[in-house]
């Protein structure tokens, strides 16, 4: 049976946070540029 740490757990969230974070600065930066809005 697989069990998973909690260490484990922090580092997956961490990751995941970071991943969502950086999706939605690359989006916005994205967005912006198309718009030609000063960001």
């Amino acid at each position: 049976m697989l069990k998973t740490t909690h260490t484990d757990t922090y580092r997956n969230t961490c990751k995941l946070t970071l991943h969502t974070l950086h999706t939605h600065t690359h989006t916005h930066t994205y967005t912006h540029t198309l718009t030609q809005e000063p960001i």
